[in-house]
């Protein structure tokens, strides 16, 4: 993962937008090959490549927007059904992973899966 994400920030410095959609996807498959869908471990990863899809609607990436916003909403439902089922169901604090400003994280755990924080 490093090396993908030296990749991803070389590439955004010298503005090579499609190279870094293509880190990011690179990035996706890793996580798809080594860990199950609902595997908690993800959290972090789906929330940034989906701020990533999110973003790059403006940039010469390769992917139209339909593709974008597909990808984007994907990686949300994921996430959210994870969460959803680290939470026991509670909405609010799956829709917190995603909205961090719709509630207090005074323990520093957002978008951790409760039954990973001991």
């Amino acid at each position: 993962m490093p090396l993908i994400d030296l990749l991803i920030e070389n590439n955004a410095e010298q503005g090579k937008w499609e190279e870094v959609a293509n880190s990011y996807d690179m990035m996706h498959w890793l996580y798809r090959r080594n860990y199950s869908d609902t595997d908690p471990s993800q959290l972090t990863t789906l929330k940034r490549l989906r701020r990533w899809n999110r973003e790059s609607y403006n940039k010469e990436t390769g992917r139209t927007l339909n593709q974008i916003f597909i990808k984007s909403d994907k990686l949300y439902e994921q996430g959210l059904k994870i969460m959803l089922a680290c939470t026991g169901g509670s909405e609010r604090e799956s829709l917190c992973f995603w909205h961090k400003s719709c509630c207090a994280d005074t323990e520093g755990t957002h978008g951790v899966c409760p039954l990973d924080r001991g």
